[in-house]
């Protein structure tokens, strides 16, 4: 995932201009803007068709074998987007960058491969983790973009300059992960009988299956939890560009510090997840972002216009981002927790990473349709920030509604089940004398069928007894 967000940061600043070293004078202004798109648009294309097919395949054979095939195609893309500099090609171009997206399909397994191996007490924070490696990423990346700029050199025949170097920098960092994950990658365990599901035979079957997991209700709230909070963030993170420019009259640089600090602010909060995760349960997590979504949204629905002060879109950002590591850490993890008799963790998890997808397309598409045209005065983006607000808070109703009644179950269930085994107390002058009372003091001393801790999230808690597999939903 470092990998993935060190890749973004490299290529994005010098890609513009390498397709302009590339075409030289065969495409005019149009076209190479045109074929700018056309290379984000392929890079994202096949990492969305193969993000499936790669968790397909890490749930029927070794996870090392999926990473070793998909990094190789991404160091093959990198070089080959590298040269396309020498050979004048910008087939190699868009090649490379098709290539680059399938070898960055893999990026959820590691996800798949965190449910089948960390406890549940700690998955958590082990996803929190995971999901600081991407700011992290894009941390590095402007940093290495430091060094490349500088380069302008010939290697093997080949120039290099700032432009491709880029390219071969990600294919050498690609090749030392690789060697380093074929060297200690240590391969979860293998599904079994007992706390798993039969495997589904086919792909009719797998469909099937992924369909039930899908439509029950607590998996399909963390389906649109994923959809809506990725919508939310690139949405307001398309936003912050012309706000800034139009209001504050941001250049480039400035506009790259507010990410800087966006960043920043996403590692300081998922430190703060990790801390309490342990102690606040996934669904009272992801309810404290929606929380915090709402929040904000209104806030700038109240606060920020078009000469709005300087301090009002600090605070009305901060707000926005500190919403994201509460919902995308603890939404994976309970969704993991949900799946855990399934044996398809591997795909549902690349499905999952696939509906962040959509939702990362639909956002700018939603701002587009929104925003409306700048005024001197008036409101920025009401509709967009009322839209978002409004589906935010049928999460959050959501996620309270679902936190009340999975706290209200245990208590209705022992209820019940105190009342079914309750047996009345007989009076002295008709006290069961002899065999009678015998046989009836095995019943009053039964123990009632309860789990002995309350589920927390809604999610089935194993308990072993004599070595079999039992679960309680609530």
């Amino acid at each position: 995932t470092v990998c993935d967000a060190i890749e973004y940061g490299l290529i994005m600043p010098s890609l513009f201009a390498y397709i302009h070293e590339v075409s030289g004078d065969s495409y005019g202004p149009a076209q190479v803007q045109q074929l700018f798109g056309a290379a984000l648009s392929v890079f994202s294309a096949t990492s969305f068709a193969c993000k499936p097919l790669f968790g397909y395949a890490a749930d029927h054979t070794r996870y090392s074998y999926v990473y070793l095939f998909s990094m190789s195609v991404a160091i093959i893309g990198n070089l080959l987007y590298a040269y396309a500099a020498t050979a004048q090609s910008m087939w190699m171009v868009l090649a490379g960058r098709a290539l680059s997206g399938i070898g960055c399909a893999n990026s959820s397994l590691s996800f798949s491969h965190v449910s089948r191996t960390v406890p549940e007490r700690s998955r958590t924070a082990v996803m929190t983790m995971l999901g600081m490696s991407f700011p992290i990423g894009l941390l590095l990346g402007p940093a290495l973009n430091a060094f490349t700029a500088a380069v302008d050199m010939e290697v093997l025949g080949v120039r290099v300059n700032a432009n491709n170097a880029p390219g071969l920098l990600i294919a050498l960092v690609l090749f030392v992960l690789l060697v380093l994950v074929l060297a200690l990658l240590k391969e979860p365990p293998p599904y079994n009988a007992h706390e798993h599901a039969p495997p589904p035979e086919g792909w009719l079957a797998t469909v099937r299956a992924v369909g039930a997991e899908a439509l029950r209700p607590a998996v399909f709230k963390c389906v649109y939890c994923i959809f809506l909070f990725n919508l939310y963030i690139t949405t307001i993170e398309a936003l912050v560009v012309p706000v800034t420019q139009h209001t504050f009259d941001f250049k480039p640089l400035q506009n790259s510090f507010v990410y800087l600090c966006t960043a920043v602010e996403v590692i300081l909060f998922s430190m703060g997840v990790m801390a309490f995760s342990k102690r606040a349960s996934d669904s009272g997590l992801v309810a404290l972002a929606c929380a915090v979504a709402v929040l904000s949204l209104l806030f700038a629905v109240r606060y920020w216009t078009y000469d709005m002060a300087l301090w009002r879109f600090i605070v009305g950002e901060a707000l926005c981002v500190a919403a994201i590591p509460f919902a995308f850490a603890p939404n994976r993890s309970r969704f993991s927790k949900l799946t855990r008799t399934s044996r398809l963790q591997g795909l549902l998890q690349s499905l999952m990473s696939s509906v962040a997808s959509v939702g990362s397309i639909v956002g700018p598409l939603y701002l587009s349709a929104t925003l409306g045209a700048p005024t001197a005065h008036g409101p920025i983006g009401r509709g967009t920030f009322v839209g978002l607000a409004l589906l935010s808070g049928t999460l959050l109703t959501w996620e309270l509604c679902a936190l009340v009644c999975c706290r209200s179950a245990p208590r209705r269930r022992l209820a019940a089940a105190a009342a079914d085994t309750s047996v009345a107390v007989p009076t002295a002058a008709h006290e069961p004398r002899g065999e009678v009372a015998a046989a009836a003091q095995p019943e009053q001393q039964q123990p009632l069928p309860l789990a002995a801790a309350e589920p927390s999230d809604g999610v089935p808690q194993p308990s072993s007894v004599g070595g079999t597999h039992s679960s309680v939903t609530v």
